[in-house]
């Protein structure tokens, strides 16, 4: 577990440190970025509309899945359930985010819930760990939330800025899937760290069995079923191991 370096000092130097740990991860972000805007220029959608959705989906799984149907004429309320669906373990996360953020004003809730993406919630994890019962102190919640828009904000900024030149560079990246391949292992290189307890270890083991198993599924259902099988099998794990001498 990494040192608290933000339990004290001045708010900056937590943004700063937020900054400075998601520099790593951001790397993943960089090429996710760039492969999603690149997908998405190739997918014929107006550029317009594809600015439109880097800056307000911010989600690649949605972009990379939504663009296509989109232009294949695909009716919208349909588009937004299959991302919702994509997007479904972000209501597994939120959780968790109240315990770190559900002080804040409802305003700052939606912008940090539209921001607090996969790495982000591993580094403020990482940073700030918490037990079953705790909570952080108000002084270390004042250096959580300003590590958190630090992170946060870093991260948005070069998801933006790849997106950019992934559009820009359309015609001359290559297979965007090779890219994705590379945010995806700097995401995986991100998480493995977080498999520190028997619980999160089995959890994550039966989401990738149940997300292997179901690669001819329909879209989504994949994720789907993997989140609802590391729930189950977390929950369970968590409990025999409570109750054990």
């Amino acid at each position: 577990m990494p040192p608290a370096a933000t339990d004290a000092g001045p708010t900056d130097a937590a943004w700063r440190t937020g900054a400075r740990d998601i520099a790593g991860p951001a790397l993943g972000t960089l090429a996710m970025g760039l492969t999603v805007g690149a997908a998405m220029v190739h997918s014929g959608l107006p550029l317009p509309l594809v600015l439109l959705m880097s800056l307000t989906v911010f989600s690649s799984a949605s972009q990379l899945v939504g663009a296509p149907l989109l232009v294949a004429g695909v009716p919208w309320p349909s588009v937004l359930l299959i991302a919702v669906l994509l997007n479904v373990r972000f209501i597994v996360f939120s959780v968790q985010w109240r315990r770190y953020l559900g002080d804040l004003p409802w305003g700052r809730r939606l912008l940090a819930a539209y921001v607090a993406g996969d790495p982000i919630y591993a580094c403020v994890h990482r940073r700030f760990p918490l037990g079953p019962d705790e909570r952080l102190t108000p002084a270390r919640q004042q250096q959580m939330h300003r590590y958190f828009w630090g992170a946060a904000g870093s991260n948005w900024l070069v998801w933006q800025l790849s997106s950019l030149l992934g559009m820009a560079l359309a015609g001359r990246l290559g297979d965007p899937q090779t890219l994705r391949f590379i945010g995806v292992l700097a995401l995986l290189g991100l998480a493995l760290p977080m498999l520190d307890r028997p619980a999160a270890g089995c959890a994550a083991a039966a989401a990738a069995l149940v997300a292997l198993a179901g690669t001819a599924w329909p879209l989504g259902a994949p994720m789907v079923a993997a989140i609802a099988a590391a729930m189950l099998v977390g929950a369970a794990v968590g409990r025999v191991r409570h109750r054990a001498p």
